[in-house]
Parts: structure tokens; sequence; C-alpha cells
């Protein structure tokens, strides 16, 4: 049988770690999507319409990119959050149980 070790502070350092990364990752899709391709137009004109458009949808790709990684830290952080809080919760109770076979075997 395999040993496991889970460090439930590690766990939730990494939670925290992760929550700061998709606030990150949040602020630069706002900052992103600020930053609109149609504010090149005028610097373009007619000439650069078929650029523009190509950017465009890059760009629009771009922004829902960073959001979607994002959102994924953040169900991460809340995973590793939960997952803690239930390795914690377990390895609680096992010592009691533990405890408690401890003490009727000494009596």
């Amino acid at each position: 049988m395999h040993r496991i070790s889970i460090h439930s502070d590690g766990l939730c350092g990494y939670a925290a770690t992760t929550a700061l990364l998709c606030a990150d990752l949040a602020a630069a899709a706002g900052r992103a999507a600020a930053a609109a391709p149609e504010l090149l137009a005028p610097a373009f004109g007619l000439i650069g319409a078929d650029f523009l458009g190509a950017y465009t949808a890059a760009h629009g790709t771009h922004v829902t990119t960073l959001s979607e990684l994002s959102a994924v830290l953040a169900a991460m952080s809340s995973a590793t959050g939960t997952a803690s809080t239930a390795y914690t919760a377990h390895d609680v109770a096992y010592a009691a149980t533990l405890r408690t076979a401890a003490k009727e075997s000494i009596a």
C-alpha cells in the first residue's frame, strides 16, 4: 500500500497563491478589454481595415482566454481549499477515533 502525506498548510498556501493569480489575470483581462482595437481605427483608416478586422478577432480571443484562465484558477483555488478542509476534518475525526480506542484498550 502506498503512503500519502497531505500538509493542509501547504494546500492552503497553494489555494491562496492561486487566488492571487486569478485576481491578477482578471485584472489583466479587464485592462486588455479596455484597450479595444476600435481605438486604432482612425490610425489605420480604410487601408488598414482588413488588418484591424483580424486584430479585433485576435484581441477578442485573447481577452476571452484570459478570462477563462482566471475562472480556471478560481476553481482550482476553491477545490484546493475544499480539499484542505476535508483532509483536516478527516484527520481530526480519525485522531479522535484513535484516542477513544486507546482509552478503551487501557481501561
